[in-house]
């Protein structure tokens, strides 16, 4: 709440800088509140519309709210002025859950040969190929994002984005016991991060664990998580 304050303040003193803007919409998407977030980057591509951030930022927030549609021109605007793996994965995550798998695993694709090393881009890939009926593939990619997740862990031990991906991973190839810790573990580094605590949910899903999957999605919604995702 405090450093929301302080970035309110420097949006007041400062409205035209576009950087005190995004950190407000990212203060914002923290915390869960995605219409604010929305409005204070969409105030970014107003002030800088050529560069990246703008548009990217706004197409996470209508991929968080589940306005999938309305998120891919604004990715689609975010490559043609730099094609960063980090909207490739986003553009691809639309497709997905608007259920264009073809699509997904171009995008994923093209996302993972930009930046092979990263967990989360891998995970994304094999999420594509399991959705397109790839399940072989699938299933070497989920092994293959869980190898580079502990070479994540070895530089930073306590990314818990990391460890979020090898927990989904994990519980995707049946092995619920490396699931549940790691999911344990990125939970217990930021209890009050939404999103987190979406994944666990996600995770007792994937494991059968029914009545626990409810018991934390529920936890998820009361803390403003969008149930349109």
């Amino acid at each position: 709440t405090e450093a929301l304050g302080v970035y309110q303040k420097a949006v007041q003193l400062n409205p035209y800088y576009w950087v005190n803007h995004n950190a407000l919409g990212t203060a914002y998407s923290n915390r869960g509140d995605y219409d604010k977030a929305l409005q204070a980057f969409q105030q970014v591509s107003v002030l800088e519309p050529d560069i990246v951030a703008g548009y990217e930022n706004v197409g996470n927030m209508y991929l968080q709210k589940g306005k999938y549609q309305e998120s891919i021109p604004y990715f689609q605007k975010a490559i043609q002025i730099q094609p960063y793996f980090s909207t490739y994965s986003n553009l691809g995550t639309s497709y997905f859950f608007l259920k264009q798998y073809s699509n997904a695993v171009e995008m994923f694709e093209k996302a993972a040969a930009l930046n092979p090393n990263d967990t989360g881009m891998t995970v994304n890939l094999a999420d594509a190929y399991r959705g397109s009926g790839q399940q072989d593939k699938a299933r070497t990619t989920y092994q293959h994002a869980i190898s580079l997740g502990f070479k994540e862990l070895q530089t930073n031990p306590q990314d818990a984005d990391v460890m979020i991906e090898m927990a989904l991973s994990f519980a995707k190839i049946g092995n619920a016991q490396q699931a549940q810790s790691f999911i344990r573990q990125a939970r217990g580094i930021d209890k009050n991060n939404v999103s987190y605590i979406y994944s666990e949910a996600e995770v007792n899903a994937l494991l059968g664990r029914s009545a626990e999957s409810l018991k934390v999605l529920r936890e998820a919604l009361e803390k403003h998580y969008p149930a349109e995702y």
